[in-house]
């Protein structure tokens, strides 16, 4: 029992999340654990968008990257009606008002 104690020492959870201290007590290593996030979790830089013209033509059969649809959002292009999703995780489009609810004061396309 006691080498089951002594190899969980080091173990603790923070923020909900497993946290393992490689012996420096008093060290958080939470801020390492950005690099390395659990496989399958898209990276919002990423992803890849479409949207619903206003003549209802799909715009995006070649994706755009978030990153610019971030910037053409930031730069007013977008109407709170205009429908987005992203092109390979969604099968519904989703209004720009709606996502901008959903993100708060954070960027609406760069937020996972």
């Amino acid at each position: 029992m006691n080498s089951v104690n002594g190899g969980m020492a080091g173990l603790s959870l923070r923020n909900g999340m497993a946290n393992m201290d490689v012996g420096t007590p008093g060290v958080d290593r939470t801020a390492d654990m950005g690099a390395n996030k659990p496989p399958g979790l898209p990276v919002p830089t990423d992803i890849e968008w479409s949207y619903l013209d206003p003549q209802g033509q799909i715009q995006g059969e070649c994706p755009f990257r978030a990153d610019i649809m971030q910037r053409w959002h930031d730069d007013g292009y977008f109407s709170p009606e205009l429908l987005m999703k992203r092109t390979h995780l969604d099968t519904v489009w989703t209004s720009i008002g709606e996502m901008r609810q959903r993100a708060g004061s954070r960027p609406i396309f760069l937020t996972p």
